[in-house]
């Protein structure tokens, strides 16, 4: 039985960072069962946008051009980050 893996991201800002750390493991080939990561900021306004998930492209600077299509979905001139990667960050 493995334990599940919680993380924390404070301040977790408007969430690039939380969701950032939520992709790195599942590139790493962590399973998306074992671990989930919580954003926590005394900002309402910066946990709406973090919970949005909706980015510019500059919000993840360095992000393989590959990496980037698979983890995030074009709506119009932004980015939302995956569904699959979403599901794995809490806001509060």
């Amino acid at each position: 039985h493995k334990r599940r893996l919680r993380l924390l991201s404070l301040p977790c800002a408007t969430g690039e960072e939380a969701y950032s750390i939520a992709i790195t493991l599942l590139r790493a080939g962590y399973p998306a069962d074992l671990f989930e990561v919580e954003g926590i900021d005394i900002s309402p306004i910066a946990i709406a946008k973090a919970e949005s998930a909706l980015y510019g492209k500059s919000s993840y600077r360095g992000t393989d051009p590959e990496d980037f299509a698979y983890y995030f979905n074009p709506v119009d001139e932004k980015w939302a980050v995956a569904p699959f990667v979403k599901n794995q960050v809490r806001f509060s």
